[in-house]
């Protein structure tokens, strides 16, 4: 469990992603192919007198032959999805069974030929009263969520767009459950890199307190290894929800 410190709750505006017009396109060895995938969130290291590291986790796709002219997708599928940073990559092909291979990373100059961000932004404003939320949930206004919260000596910042948030509009409550995101779990030994902590995760929240992960991962089940979200962990810091 982790934990940041106290501030004072207060409406204040921020700029945050404006997710539905943001995309990464990766451009495969000899131009190959140019793929815009679009950008699903955003977490931020910061740690005391270093820049911020920002990774953005990308959509979801399934393994095509891509430009083919028989069957598009592949007999033996699998879920296709990542994140880019300013230099690193990470690639997560899931499969029906856990796999060798499941994660791939590096420096992305060593997998693509070029790698473009498109990150478009607004500016929204913050509220923590159930009955803006509830509000803006029941108008269509655009709600992005953050969890942030702090682990030794660095501070982490996970943004998204909220895709799925439950309100009752009796009593005034609300609770997000909404995904994937980039999620740090266990250290990489020795020189790892910091991508390769990462994991897709889903993240549900209720109040500006805490918020509960469920983290992708390797499971047994009988006599199989699958890959699926069932790590439960809970963050102790502060919970946003602004809107647009």
């Amino acid at each position: 469990m982790w934990r940041i410190e106290d501030v004072a709750m207060e409406n204040r505006a921020r700029e945050v992603v404006d997710y539905g017009r943001s995309f990464v396109t990766f451009v495969t060895p000899e131009r190959g192919n140019n793929a815009r995938i679009q950008i699903e969130s955003k977490t931020t290291l910061r740690r005391s007198g270093a820049d911020p590291l920002e990774y953005y986790f990308f959509a979801s796709c399934k393994s095509e032959d891509t430009y083919g002219i028989g069957d598009l997708f592949y007999e033996n599928n699998y879920d296709f999805c990542g994140m880019f940073s300013a230099d690193e990559y990470a690639i997560y092909r899931t499969k029906s069974t856990h796999h060798v291979g499941y994660v791939e990373s590096g420096l992305w100059a060593d997998r693509f030929d070029d790698v473009n961000w498109h990150i478009r932004t607004s500016m929204a404003h913050e509220t923590q009263l159930g009955e803006d939320i509830v509000a803006a949930t029941f108008t269509g206004k655009i709600l992005v969520g953050c969890v942030e919260w702090e682990e030794s000596d660095n501070h982490w910042t996970i943004e998204f767009p909220i895709k799925t948030m439950n309100v009752n509009d009796q009593i005034m409550v609300w609770q997000v459950d909404t995904g994937p995101v980039g999620f740090p779990t266990v250290r990489p030994d020795g020189d790892g890199r910091l991508i390769e902590r990462l994991r897709p995760a889903y993240v549900a929240y209720n109040n500006n307190r805490k918020a509960d992960f469920i983290v992708q991962g390797p499971k047994t089940v009988g006599d199989i290894e699958i890959t699926h979200y069932h790590d439960r962990l809970r963050v102790e810091g502060r919970t946003h929800i602004y809107i647009l």
